[in-house]
């Protein structure tokens, strides 16, 4: 059994912290995990790249090659305030949006990213996961994302 004596509680949670985020790692490959119920439900469509009626699909993504640091590490997804998924490296989430202009977000427990864009009824909008020192979601083409779907989903 695993003790630690402190009589700090700074130090305790930290330890406590880096134990979880060693034995929880996150599995490599296909969609990442969907939270809210619209996510889970989109999740289930994502390969068909058609929206539905009157909804954006927006696909974000989490290559391999792209975390210049630990890939390991959980990223959490929010579409306008509001956690939608978590991700790591190789996985994607995707979520069905109003159109609109939205703020996708994408955070981790040292930095976070945001990038806003315009959802338009019956289109796909991409975007990447750049960690460069820091989180940036870069908007990708359509082809490239569909790339990486079929790379990603096993």
């Amino acid at each position: 059994m695993l003790t630690l004596r402190t009589s700090s509680p700074c130090i305790y949670v930290a330890f406590m912290a880096l134990l979880a985020t060693t034995i929880v790692g996150c599995k490599t490959g296909g969609p990442g995990i969907a939270q809210s119920a619209a996510a889970r439900s989109a999740m289930a469509r994502p390969r068909t790249f058609v929206p539905t009626t009157g909804k954006a699909g927006v696909y974000l993504l989490y290559g391999a090659n792209w975390a210049l640091g630990d890939r390991t590490s959980m990223l959490h997804a929010d579409l306008d305030g509001e956690t939608f998924g978590m991700l790591c490296s190789e996985q994607y989430l995707y979520l069905e949006v109003p159109p609109g202009k939205h703020t996708l977000s994408a955070r981790s427990m040292v930095a976070q990213g945001d990038t806003q864009f315009d959802a338009t009824p019956g289109s796909n909008t991409f975007f990447m996961i750049v960690l460069d020192g820091k989180i940036i979601l870069r908007q990708t083409s359509e082809e490239e994302g569909r790339k990486f779907i079929a790379q990603y989903s096993r």
